[in-house]
Order: C-alpha cells, then structure tokens, then sequence
C-alpha cells in the first residue's frame, strides 16, 4: 500500500511539469521570424499607398500585422493583400482618424514563392490626407 501511495504521490507531483512543459510549445500569438521584411510608408496627399514584397523561391511571406490611418478628420481606405495574383483579404474603410487594422490571431500566410502586395485606397475627407501604412512581416 505504501508503494502504491508513493507511486501516485510522484504521478501527481510530476504530472504538473509534464503539462506545462507540453503547454510552452502550443502559442496562437504571432511572433516574427529571422528575416523580417516590415514596412512603414507615407502617401502623397490623398493618394493610395502600397508596400510589395517581393517573391523569394522556395519562402513564404508572413503578415502579421497590417495597420493604416489618416490624420483626423479623413478615413483611411480599405486594406487590400493580394497574393500573386488573388486577392487573399479586403477590409472595410476605416472612420475618421482612426486606423483600420489588421491582426490576425496567426500570421496570415501568402503562397511559397509569392510577390504579396498590401495596399490601402487614398485618405477621403478634410486634413492633409497623408496615409500612412505599416505591415510587419516576415519570410522563411
């Protein structure tokens, strides 16, 4: 009986281990590869703005961040990633001097080898107009 006891007392006490260890390799959160391709780009007054990545053999290209504002005042365009040549995500305009942003719960994943596109429709409204675009991705 003392052996059962102690068995299942070192069952428990290591249990709790084994679960942590097994949790710290699962994560939804986005966390940025070794080769980084980010962005940050202003526009010309109520212009469009866009960022390319260019395609790179046997890599993919990771966004995990998209974000786009104009000055108060004026709404941002729509976000648009094209993925060669297919649209893979379109947002709705974003209100008056507040950024539409983009931040999926896991990197958003363009096809191996593909030149991705991330574009955002001019600022509309008063102010200056200037849009700015930041996109935080990676390749690997």
């Amino acid at each position: 009986m003392k052996l059962l006891t102690a068995a299942l007392m070192i069952v428990l006490l290591l249990f709790p281990i084994y679960a942590l260890a097994a949790t710290t390799f699962i994560a939804n959160s986005p966390v940025e590869g070794l080769t980084p391709v980010n962005s940050s780009v202003t526009s010309a007054p109520f212009s469009s703005v866009s960022v390319t990545i260019p395609g790179v053999a046997g890599k993919q290209t990771h966004l995990y961040s998209i974000n786009a504002w104009c000055p108060s005042g004026t709404a941002s365009g729509s976000i648009t990633v094209i993925d060669g040549v297919a649209t893979i995500l379109s947002t709705p305009p974003g209100a008056g001097g507040v950024p539409t942003v983009f931040t999926p719960p896991t990197a958003l994943t363009a096809v191996v080898g593909n030149t991705v596109i991330i574009s955002v429709g001019a600022c509309s409204g008063g102010g200056t107009g200037i849009e700015t675009l930041n996109v935080q991705a990676d390749q690997f």
